[in-house]
């Protein structure tokens, strides 16, 4: 095997001195006429482009010229940092984890956290490193810091690539695998409470407005699906005013409220009708002559008609919902 690369000692060198420990890693590019320089300050590390392709040819020879967990760990890491899909790299790592106990498997946890947190485009919406990252918590996830640690994780990742639909993803198993084990930990009406405000901030993300409907339906089938009517109907009720007098015109909010109006199962039978009838109101209400107002009015529009035609059970008082008058 040829000598390592000062770029691949550098990087493997970087990662091996921060074990279990959460890192931000970016790509940065390099000036003409410049020397590329990898950058660290901390936990940080900023890796030029032509150093990382450097870095790549030692690890594709070391990967496929030595046995030795070492090598094979230093090696994998660099051809994941430059293509994350890359299957044979993760089975290997998964093969040495096994066989070295939770030590290292929480460890490479904490290595799949840096890589999904950091403003890495195809690292953060890879489907192989969140799979990866979700056998790593099966076998060797700490209950004690539970749920709040993976939806930190989670909204981390969805903040650098929004809409990030294999993070939210993770965050259903995250949520069916925690709380059942950690009782003692937050429960549904936190998650539910953190997922709302989170994406109050973040109106035009379809997955965490997906991931909130999905806590909805998990409250249906808690124990006592009752003790959440009011937590839900008030959820409901800010997202409405939210998108009508201040978000205008994200329709990821009206599939929402309009997929929870919908069910007759979800809120009160009273609360269901008296919003509905407030999104009515609003429909058959004046509307300036302002594009933003004229597409959140369409999107209110399209939500109701939507209900009236989907809508299961508790439907007593839902009327008018096919007829709107359509004013401009």
């Amino acid at each position: 095997m040829a000598s390592p690369t000062p770029a691949y000692t550098q990087l493997t060198a970087f990662f091996n001195s921060n074990p279990g420990t959460r890192l931000h890693i970016e790509f940065h590019p390099t000036q003409p006429d410049t020397s590329p320089t990898t950058l660290t300050s901390g936990t940080n590390i900023a890796i030029p482009k032509p150093l990382l392709l450097q870095a790549f040819q030692t690890a594709y020879l070391t990967f496929c010229s030595s046995n030795t967990k070492q090598d094979i760990l230093d090696s994998t890491l660099v051809l994941l940092l430059v293509a994350p899909e890359n299957l044979t790299a993760v089975n290997a790592r998964r093969r040495i984890i096994l066989g070295e106990g939770a030590n290292d498997g929480r460890d490479e946890i904490k290595l799949m956290e840096s890589f999904l947190t950091s403003p890495l485009n195809k690292h953060n919406k890879s489907p192989l490193l969140w799979s990866y990252k979700r056998w790593l918590t099966e076998r060797f996830g700490v209950l004690e810091k539970g749920i709040e640690a993976e939806l930190a994780v989670v909204e981390a990742s969805g903040e650098v690539h929004p809409k990030n639909y294999y993070a939210w993803n993770y965050a259903r198993f995250a949520t069916t695998f925690f709380l059942p084990r950690s009782p003692s930990g937050p429960q549904l009406p936190y998650i539910l409470e953190r997922t709302a405000n989170f994406a109050l901030s973040h109106v035009s993300d379809t997955s965490v407005w997906s991931f909130l409907q999905f806590l909805f339906f998990q409250a249906l089938e808690h124990p006592d699906p009752h003790s959440f009517q009011v937590q839900l109907a008030d959820i409901v009720e800010k997202s409405m005013q939210f998108a009508h007098g201040i978000a205008r015109g994200h329709e990821s909010i009206w599939v929402f409220v309009r997929t929870v109006l919908e069910s007759g199962e979800l809120l009160d039978a009273g609360k269901r009708v008296e919003l509905v009838r407030v999104l009515e109101g609003w429909v058959r209400g004046d509307v300036v002559d302002v594009e933003e107002a004229r597409r959140e009015r369409s999107l209110e529009e399209r939500a109701l008609v939507w209900i009236g035609k989907h809508r299961r059970g508790g439907g007593e008082g839902l009327v008018g919902l096919h007829t709107v008058n359509r004013r401009t």
